[in-house]
């Protein structure tokens, strides 16, 4: 009788944890790789973070999902990629019984899961039916690591790359998607494009909501191991890149300037440019690691996304991996140590050139650069893919160009570049262009014909 009664307490008792369990609110964190990528990238991450939740939350239901979607598929790009998301995320909520009003979402996004996952998030926030508006208040934390937001010098030679593997019929060609690799390219469209939605007035609303309601953190890495090719990359004497993305490019913020409808004068001045600011200074990230790294499990080749084996079994503030404490305190709201500070020397600088339909051989478009400032060098050499340009469907002229500027000589991580422009036929252009480190400025004109 005694055994029954136990028996019946101890069913009582799990029925009722199981009853108050499926009343806690749900938080869904939804894991998002990149480029040729799968869910691997993030190594032990899921399985770490649900042993972490058990105590540090114990009173929320968190799950760790992984986005896998079709990368290597030439006809998708980031855009579709985004929509997919959208729906992946809302069909995981309605599939639970739909969302309620204490339920959560985070997005932690490796490369370009970054970039899919703020498309994602313009479109959502400014009402667009496709993307799910009905998710917005329900975002909470936002998280990129390694993201190129303007573009990766590794697509680039990636998107030349590929007729030579498909022609040699090596597998790898059918990892890298045509369309993701030139919406990932230094000088892209697609980054031209999400530029000027953050600088449009009609979008600030929508930023200005997005940057309230999203807690954004955004890791990028510099690779210290390799600084002895920091010749061949961006930067003055040390590796910022961490051997996929430059640190410029991985900066959400930039400075900008573009013309208006009805001024397009001969120069511009200093004053005319703006900076955006999505990212305060604290939750924007440097350290040491490797995009994706060759040995992951060894502490000195940490990959900037994947947690090693070591991590799974341990507590997160004993875990050596450079983002993973930080990611863990970021999800659970948990006070964060100041991140180390990287003194940082390189800067781009991005155009946008409308020659009004006119499309010419390269080299009568003359652009020049002056440094102003001490200590400013506008280029290097040897570095490579420091000077891309090329000229879009639409007739516009692309060009992202490189500059570092030397500690040495200066204490100042700000400077200035004087640019001119000219071409057969158009009114010449001057531009006293402002330049920050570890940023990116970009400028958008039109050649006015003469």
């Amino acid at each position: 009788m005694k055994s029954s009664a136990l028996l019946i307490s101890v069913l009582i008792f799990i029925l009722s944890s199981v009853l108050q369990a499926s009343e806690y609110p749900r938080h869904y964190v939804f894991l998002v790789h990149g480029i040729a990528a799968g869910p691997s990238t993030f190594g032990q991450m899921s399985a770490a973070l649900a042993r972490e939740a058990v105590t540090l939350d114990p009173h929320t239901d968190w799950q760790f999902i992984n986005f896998a979607y079709e990368t290597g598929n030439h006809n998708k790009d980031v855009k579709i990629f985004s929509q997919e998301l959208s729906e992946f995320i809302a069909t995981k909520f309605k599939s639970a019984g739909g969302l309620k009003p204490d339920d959560k979402f985070s997005l932690v996004m490796h490369s370009q899961g970054g970039l899919i996952g703020f498309n994602f998030l313009i479109n959502s926030f400014m009402n667009n039916a496709k993307f799910h508006p009905e998710l917005q208040s329900h975002l909470d934390a936002f998280v990129t690591l390694g993201t190129p937001y303007w573009g990766a010098k590794i697509a680039i030679f990636a998107n030349r790359m590929l007729p030579v593997l498909s022609y040699l019929r090596i597998p790898l060609s059918d990892k890298f998607g045509e369309e993701e690799l030139r919406d990932m390219s230094l000088a892209s469209d697609f980054g031209a494009e999400m530029r000027e939605s953050m600088m449009n007035s009609a979008y600030q609303d929508v930023l200005e909501k997005i940057k309230l309601q999203a807690r954004i953190l955004a890791f990028s890495g510099v690779t210290e191991r390799l600084n002895i090719l920091a010749p061949f990359v961006t930067g003055k004497n040390r590796y910022e890149d961490d051997t996929a993305v430059p640190i410029p490019t991985s900066r959400l913020d930039f400075i900008y300037y573009s013309d208006s409808a009805d001024k397009h004068n001969a120069s511009v001045g200093i004053e005319e440019f703006s900076e955006t600011n999505m990212i305060n200074k604290e939750n924007y990230i440097v350290v040491n690691t490797f995009h994706t790294s060759p040995f992951p499990q060894n502490a000195k080749f940490p990959g900037i996304a994947k947690v090693p084996d070591r991590c799974l079994n341990i507590s997160y503030r004993d875990c050596d991996h450079p983002t993973y404490p930080m990611l863990v305190e970021h999800l659970f709201k948990l006070q964060r140590e100041p991140a180390f500070v990287r003194a940082l020397t390189s800067f781009a600088i991005d155009f946008k050139i409308n020659t009004q339909g006119a499309v010419f051989e390269r080299k009568k478009l003359l652009i020049s650069f002056k440094s102003i400032s001490t200590g400013l060098n506008i280029d290097k050499d040897v570095e490579l893919y420091n000077n891309v340009g090329r000229w879009t469907d639409k007739g516009d002229y692309r060009l992202y160009h490189t500059g570092y500027i030397d500690p040495k000589k200066t204490s100042s991580t700000l400077g200035k570049v004087q640019v001119t422009i000219s071409a057969p036929g158009f009114v010449e252009r001057t531009l006293l262009i402002p330049v920050k480190t570890a940023l990116s400025t970009f400028v958008e004109i039109d050649l006015e014909k003469k």
